[in-house]
């Protein structure tokens, strides 16, 4: 015998298969359409009627396959957005509203928000993060192009909203509002605030040691900071990275500028051409912007070697790959233990934190591995 439970469920259902058969027969939508008291159709869902409400979004298809381009046009904007303007407002103001250790700050706060930002990308903003990443970590070259695209428009769109900001303070700064001038072409030149250049007393063998050394410190710190063999910086990597770039502005920043970002460097200079800089934006440091380009990407790759390098599936598990483990968050010295470790992916597989992350016996057989190869 059937408990009162099932009997009470049995009846529900026939009433609402009732009130759904009457509603779809008043409506004349079709089999799948719920009605209001009203017996007026609120919700379409029958694929093969056609109906405005049926059809796909474009929008939403769009936003779907440049979920990553946008995420990291926005990361890398906001990052010129507090660089470029820091150096703006220190450079006219004459020094009286900052000074170069205020440029250190500002860069190095454009990073970590600017990471923070596209963190749903893996917060890059830089192409030579995402070389090295399809140099040495399997990330799809296929997404490199979009990426370094994304990154540089988002660059140059940074780049016109601080001179949108600043326009009247140049035009007083350069002494018109049609001139226009770059470092080395002029004594009240602002091109340096969107690009960097090269202090006249520097060779080409010291212009590529600053930028290499700078791409080696700051990609050597990245790999280092999310290398699960080491302590790290956790949920808090983009704040440890802010500590990195200042520490590069304050300490190697003078002679070249410290790009140690194509997207950053490139971007903001097609904008000042753009602008009314002139080809003198190319020029300047007998044509350095391409020199330094080169640099930027070789002291990023070449960091990117040795101990725990290529091979090593645990070391980085870089921004492209963050986690959101809860046991990770709660605790993250108990992922040392292998129960914890499970407990942990058990969880990530609840909410839906991403692939499984390398056990640390993995990392260790793998190191082990490549040292005996």
């Amino acid at each position: 015998m059937a408990s009162w439970k099932e009997l009470e469920l049995d009846s529900m259902s026939k009433v609402h298969s009732e009130t759904l058969s009457s509603a779809t027969h008043d409506s004349g939508c079709g089999s799948l359409c719920l009605t209001d008291k009203n017996e007026t159709a609120i919700h379409h869902i029958n694929p093969e009627v056609e109906s405005p409400y049926t059809r796909p979004l474009v929008w939403f298809k769009v936003r779907g396959y440049c979920h990553d381009a946008f995420s990291e046009f926005f990361g890398t904007m906001i990052l010129i957005l507090f660089g470029d303007g820091v150096v703006a407002q220190v450079l006219l103001s004459h020094g009286q509203k900052g000074d170069y250790q205020s440029i250190s700050w500002g860069w190095g706060l454009g990073v970590m928000l600017g990471v923070y930002a596209s963190g749903a990308s893996g917060g890059h903003i830089n192409p030579a993060v995402t070389f090295a990443n399809c140099v040495l970590r399997g990330f799809p070259w296929r997404k490199f192009p979009v990426y370094a695209l994304a990154q540089i428009l988002g660059a140059m769109s940074g780049a016109a909203i601080v001179y949108g900001n600043y326009k009247s303070a140049i035009n007083v700064y350069e002494g018109g509002p049609n001139i226009r001038t770059v470092p080395g072409y002029s004594t009240t030149a602002t091109g340096g605030i969107f690009c960097t250049y090269p202090a006249e007393f520097m060779t080409k063998a010291g212009q590529f040691f600053s930028e290499f050394l700078a791409s080696a410190v700051l990609m050597f710190m990245i790999f280092a900071l999310k290398d699960d063999g080491n302590p790290g910086a956790g949920t808090l990597t983009p704040l440890a990275l802010f500590f990195v770039v200042f520490g590069i502005g304050a300490c190697f920043g003078w002679e070249t500028g410290y790009a140690i970002n194509l997207a950053r460097d490139f971007g903001p200079r097609l904008t000042s051409y753009m602008i009314g800089y002139g080809h003198e934006v190319w020029a300047a440091g007998d044509y350095y912007f391409w020199f330094r380009a080169l640099k930027v990407h070789k002291g990023g790759r070449d960091r990117t070697k040795g101990p725990g390098g290529e091979g090593d599936p645990a070391l980085l598990y870089n921004l492209t790959h963050r986690q959101c483990s809860t046991a990770e968050l709660v605790a993250p010295s108990l992922l040392c233990s292998p129960e914890i470790s499970s407990l942990s992916d058990e969880l990530n597989g609840i909410v839906g934190c991403g692939t499984k992350r390398p056990s640390e016996t993995e990392s260790n057989k793998a190191y082990k591995t490549k040292l005996i190869t």
